[in-house]
C-alpha cells in the first residue's frame, strides 16, 4: 500500500491552488464598466452619504473641542500654580524685609550707644514708674 510520488504531488499542487492569488489577467478579465452601470446612484445612497458626512464632522469636531477642553485644564492648572508661586514670593519678601529691619535696629547708633539697666525696681501707683 505503499503511494507513488506523483500521485502526492498532485495532490500537494490541487490544495496549494487554494492559496494562489488571482492572476492579474483574470483581474481584468472583470468587467468593471458593467459593475459601475448596475451602481445607481438612488436617496439611499444620498441619505447614506449625509449620514456618514455628519458622523465624520461631528467626530472632527469632537476631537478639536477636546482639544480645547485639555488646554483649558492646562492653563487653569497653571493659573493655580501661578498663585502659590506668588503667594510664597510675598512670604519671601516679608521674611527678608523682616530681617532687614532686625538688622537695621541692631545696626542703629541708638542701640550701640545705649546701656544696659541694672537693678531696675517697679515703683507702685498710678503711673508707671521705674528706678534704680
Amino acid at each position: 500500500m505503499r503511494r507513488s510520488s506523483g500521485s502526492f504531488l498532485q495532490s500537494f499542487s490541487g490544495i496549494s491552488n487554494l492559496f494562489r492569488l488571482p492572476s492579474l489577467a483574470s483581474l481584468r478579465a472583470v468587467n468593471f464598466s458593467k459593475i459601475l452601470q448596475s451602481f445607481r446612484f438612488g436617496t439611499a445612497f444620498f441619505v447614506a452619504s449625509a449620514v456618514f458626512f455628519v458622523l465624520g464632522l461631528s467626530f472632527i469636531t469632537l476631537i478639536f473641542s477636546t482639544h480645547e477642553v485639555t488646554k483649558g485644564y492646562v492653563l487653569r492648572d497653571l493659573e493655580s500654580k501661578r498663585q502659590v508661586l506668588l503667594r510664597d514670593n510675598n512670604v519671601i519678601s516679608m521674611q527678608v524685609a523682616q530681617a532687614q529691619a532686625l538688622q537695621a535696629v541692631y545696626k542703629s547708633p541708638q542701640l550701640t550707644h545705649m546701656r544696659h539697666a541694672r537693678n531696675i525696681t517697679y515703683m507702685r501707683g498710678e503711673t508707671t514708674m521705674a528706678s534704680r
